[in-house]
């Protein structure tokens, strides 16, 4: 967050949903990935393994495309104690926060166990209700800095909560592999841009 809170100052535009939408992107392949190598009973230390590989292989592009540590000095001046503001507002942020990240890990957890455990569904099909939450959670990174440019945060959030807990609840509802796997895809939607 600290070295994307840099690059969205030295730019002068909001990015912080586009760089949050390549964290989920990476999540969305890694499901995908996983749910194939589990339909094949590929080992989980053969994945390990691959996914490994791939990770040491970037790292030399990595490095090169990093900025300077220099860019990001600064001078700063502590306040004393007494002088401080506590905003309310931002303790009410940071709950909504949680109650986002709590989603998103219910959601990497949850819609599986509940396909294969419930439904008895394939390890493939039981990795849908995660792959549409990924992809969801995915799109509305990449659309969230325009979105939040073009509304207001408020909106975001208040139009995004109410996507997640409609969609959701809809969802368990209709039940079985469909209603779970489009209940995830809303909640995907609805907290994609909350953290962020």
């Amino acid at each position: 967050p600290i070295y994307g809170s840099l690059i969205e100052r030295l730019s002068g535009r909001s990015l912080m949903n586009g760089f949050h939408a390549r964290f989920s992107l990476g999540s969305l392949i890694g499901a995908g990935f996983g749910a194939v190598c589990a339909q094949q009973h590929i080992s989980l230390l053969v994945q390990t393994a691959v996914a490994a590989t791939l990770f040491v292989g970037v790292l030399p592009w990595q490095r090169s495309a990093m900025l300077p540590t220099d860019e990001d000095k600064h001078q700063s001046e502590p306040r004393p104690r007494e002088g401080r503001e506590h905003p309310w507002v931002f303790y009410i942020l940071g709950l909504l926060g949680l109650f986002s990240a709590i989603g998103e890990g219910a959601a990497g957890d949850w819609g599986a166990v509940l396909l294969r455990d419930t439904w008895h569904t394939s390890p493939l099909v039981a990795s849908f209700p995660y792959i549409a939450f990924a992809t969801l959670m995915v799109t509305g990174r990449f659309f969230g800095d325009r979105l939040t440019d073009r509304r207001s945060r408020e909106w975001v959030l208040r139009t995004g909560g109410l996507t997640a807990g409609l969609g959701l609840g809809a969802g368990l509802l209709i039940g079985g592999p469909v209603g779970i796997t489009l209940g995830w895809a809303f909640l995907g939607a609805g907290i994609s841009v909350a953290i962020p």
